[in-house]
């Protein structure tokens, strides 16, 4: 889908069937049917659950009313709550450009920069409690079939994604944000997903050259874990003694080791855990398609690094706070789950 604008008109094209279909509406258009846009850029179900929330009952902003511009009943004026949200979602999903926005909405683009961090703080502490860790009864009730072989007492699966960001200036914090692996200054998570395939933790933001391993162990993960729980992750994850001072367990996939090559059962071993471990890989890949703005290089302005290389508390954490709260009210994370155990909707269950 691409979208442009013009003097009080929007205008989306949609690409279907090898037919280009063009929307024109315009700016008053866009504000008395919000739902149906929302629904063309992907973002209707966080639009529906802010709504029922009434994240948008009381203002936070302390915008002048030059901030906010004349009121006219031709234009959307973004003085609304209903057009600061979709002026932030917008943001989200497309990352247009601040003078795009500005353009857009009629407004100037400091009161789009204004408008887009106060709405980034209010939706991500009404939507961060959909992001839990679930009981360990109702994970074994609605465990999928595929873990219910080897892999019963499996509450999570981890892995860690790197999102680019701007070249900083200060020499620490590029030295902090440099990854070997991606060749470039990034910013370090660590997420963990339930068997049913929904996100259960997602750590703070870390400087792109700490190890997952370091990661790991000082992100809060291991506190959540139980006697008896197993944890799936990659090779890379060397932390088995961490794990078990918890009296859980981590399983990886198993390598050679020195040895010329693995034996049949270590090779059926790590068949079944790459079976169940892209589930991961596909929630990520899914999230980044989902909020573009999360696949572009990022600006140094949301990401602040200290000297141990962890992120302060800033703007990025919230972004991915409200992508995995976003990822939690869709559907397709419980249908790629779905369909990975054979149909059998009644082994699947929601957190």
């Amino acid at each position: 889908m691409y979208i442009f604008a013009a003097t009080n008109h929007v205008y989306l094209f949609f690409q279907e069937k090898r037919v280009m279909i063009l929307y024109t509406l315009t700016m008053c258009q866009v504000y008395s049917a919000s739902p149906l846009l929302l629904i063309g850029l992907g973002l209707s179900p966080l639009e529906r659950y802010v709504r029922t929330q009434n994240v948008s009952g009381k203002r936070h902003d302390g915008l002048t009313a030059t901030d906010r511009g004349t009121p006219s009943e031709q234009e959307l004026q973004v003085q609304t709550e209903t057009g600061e949200l979709l002026l932030t979602l917008m943001k989200l999903r497309l990352n247009l450009s601040e003078e795009f926005l500005g353009y857009l909405f009629g407004i100037h683009q400091s009161t789009v920069s204004r408008v887009f961090h106060r709405w980034i703080h209010v939706m991500a502490s009404r939507l961060h409690p959909l992001i839990l860790w679930p009981e360990r009864e109702d994970l074994r009730r609605s465990l999928p079939m595929c873990f219910r072989t080897f892999l019963k007492n499996c509450v999570s699966i981890i892995d860690c994604f790197e999102v680019f960001i701007e070249r900083p200036s200060d020499l620490k914090a590029r030295a902090q944000t440099w990854s070997n692996y991606k060749q470039h200054n990034t910013i370090k998570f660590l997420i963990s997903i339930t068997p049913q395939g929904s996100i259960s933790f997602m750590s703070k933001a870390w400087g792109g050259r700490v190890t997952d391993k370091h990661l790991t162990e000082h992100s809060g993960f291991l506190d959540k874990l139980l006697p008896g729980d197993l944890v799936l992750a990659d090779r890379g994850f060397t932390i088995e003694d961490s794990v078990g001072l918890f009296c859980a367990e981590l399983i990886t996939p198993p390598f050679t080791r020195g040895k010329k090559q693995l034996s049949r059962k270590e090779i059926e071993s790590a068949r079944e855990i790459s079976r169940v471990r892209i589930h991961v890989e596909r929630v990520i890949g899914m999230l980044r398609q989902k909020y573009t703005i999360l696949g572009s290089t990022l600006p140094v302005s949301l990401v602040r690094v200290e000297e141990n290389g962890k992120v302060e508390d800033s703007l990025i954490d919230k972004i991915v706070c409200l992508r995995d709260a976003d990822a939690q009210l869709r559907y397709e994370l419980f249908f790629a789950c779905l369909s990975y155990s054979g149909g059998n909707g009644r082994n699947m269950g929601a957190n």
